[in-house]
């Protein structure tokens, strides 16, 4: 798989006690990062449609969790998300998009098996 970039995911758990969201941060080696800036033009006017589109392979994955609703991070990043830095800080500071789909794609040749992880 060719790649050109590594990332960062924060995966969010809400914590049982407090109710509150907490991010457990994963570093990924080798992605295939690839971004999309358009435009729809709806009725309305015009609508954001810029889409981020990340392909791992399934090994650079083990141990990694992610979900709908996460945030991805181009690069590594070392930042934790805590009560004096917010999510939306570093979305704000850092090249990132909120998960929106996640597809394991575990057929084919070892070769070929891979996340696509598709995001805005």
């Amino acid at each position: 798989m060719i790649t050109n970039a590594d990332m960062t995911i924060y995966h969010r758990v809400v914590a049982p006690d407090t109710r509150l969201d907490t991010y457990v941060r994963y570093p990924v080696y080798g992605v295939l990062w690839e971004e999309r800036q358009a435009v729809n033009v709806i009725s309305s006017g015009l609508k954001d449609a810029d889409k981020v589109t990340v392909y791992v392979h399934i090994d650079n994955m083990s141990g990694v969790a992610v979900a709908n609703g996460d945030v991805m991070v181009r690069g590594i990043c070392d930042r934790e998300i805590a009560t004096d830095y917010r999510i939306a800080q570093l979305q704000r500071d850092y090249p990132s998009a909120v998960v929106t789909s996640v597809d394991k794609k575990d057929f084919g040749s070892v070769r070929m098996r891979h996340y696509e992880i598709g995001g805005k």
